[in-house]
């Protein structure tokens, strides 16, 4: 029997790959020496924010182009897409969502140093009977802005 080629595992494995990707950030690592910048967090809130609109309306696939730039080296557009809608398609509009917290840190389990801010909303879906966290992992890039590295929902 034929083993399968690279594509084809690649292909058969990217949900499961783009979903690990999205997760990086579950868990802040300790304080860190350098506070943020005090405009830091409410940017990378608003970033977050800005991220969700186009999940709600369904358009996954714009998600990706306002990824981070890391993110986007190491997941492909067509696993991100897949990635996301594994994860929302079947929880059905948002019915409320709300602000729980924002963390800022430099470094996170599995992903390289930088600038973090973990955003953290209560999130009640259509589809789903109790709230939900859902989590937008942010990460400062080159430039200054604020852009998404990871999303999940617990």
């Amino acid at each position: 029997m034929r083993r399968p080629g690279r594509e084809t595992r690649l292909r058969r494995f990217a949900p499961l790959a783009v979903v690990a990707a999205l997760c990086l950030g579950a868990a802040p690592a300790p304080p860190t020496e350098k506070p943020p910048r005090k405009d830091d967090v409410p940017r990378a809130r608003e970033a977050a924010r800005s991220f969700l609109v186009p999940i709600d309306a369904g358009l996954y696939a714009d998600t990706w182009e306002n990824a981070a730039a890391y993110t986007k080296s190491i997941v492909p557009k067509p696993a991100w897409e897949n990635g996301i809608r594994i994860i929302r398609s079947p929880l059905g509009d948002v019915r409320s969502r709300a602000l729980k917290k924002s963390d800022y840190t430099r470094s996170l389990a599995g992903a390289p140093i930088g600038e973090y801010v973990i955003v953290q909303f209560e999130t009640k879906f259509e589809k789903r009977p109790e709230p939900a966290a859902e989590t937008v992992v942010t990460m400062r890039q080159k430039d200054g802005a604020w852009k998404v590295s990871g999303y999940f929902i617990q």
